[in-house]
């Protein structure tokens, strides 16, 4: 599965955790190097892959999320 860079940068973030979440999206933002703007790209697009879920401030990882996590970052 190709993602664009700055999702790749948020899931990097995401392999950090040893859980699904909830992960609040304002201070896992400042662990990248993103625009705001890109960052909530980014959020959507993964969201849209199904490899998170969002709901208003919070994120998952969902179980082919972790799957895609730990394949990239293992």
């Amino acid at each position: 599965m190709t993602v664009s860079p700055a999702a790749h940068e948020v899931l990097g973030c995401l392999a950090a955790f040893d859980h699904s979440g909830p992960h609040r999206t304002p201070p896992l933002r400042r662990r990248t190097h993103l625009s705001e703007e890109s960052y909530r790209a980014a959020l959507h697009e993964l969201s849209d892959l199904g490899l998170v879920r969002l709901e208003q401030e919070d994120l998952w990882v969902t179980t082919l999320g972790s799957h895609i996590v730990d394949a990239a970052f293992a």
